[in-house]
């Protein structure tokens, strides 16, 4: 599983200690070999759109989004930080 930030993405698993080995090469080949096949990539669109609507109404989230546009426009931090099918479309 994973979770993303303004600064960092946290990836974690759990595992037994005699499959630590095995498990973590298994996990590396995510980064050293990734496969995004063009068959998922609509089920992670919709997976991040999903998430997306999930905090449409939390308080915590949209008081960050209330700080994010009060910031400098010209800076990074100002930008919508998640996603949604509409930002994910490919023009």
């Amino acid at each position: 599983n994973a979770s993303t930030s303004g600064e960092q993405t946290c990836f974690q698993f759990d595992v037994v200690d005699e499959a630590f080995g095995g498990a973590l090469d298994r996990f590396a080949r995510f980064f050293r070999e990734p496969l995004l096949l063009e068959s998922c990539v609509d089920r992670e669109m919709h997976a991040v759109d999903a998430e997306h609507s999930k905090n449409l109404n939390d308080d915590g989230r949209r008081a960050y989004q209330v700080l994010r546009k009060s910031a400098n426009q010209n800076h990074p931090f100002s930008n919508f930080s998640t996603g949604c099918l509409e930002t994910l479309q490919v023009p």
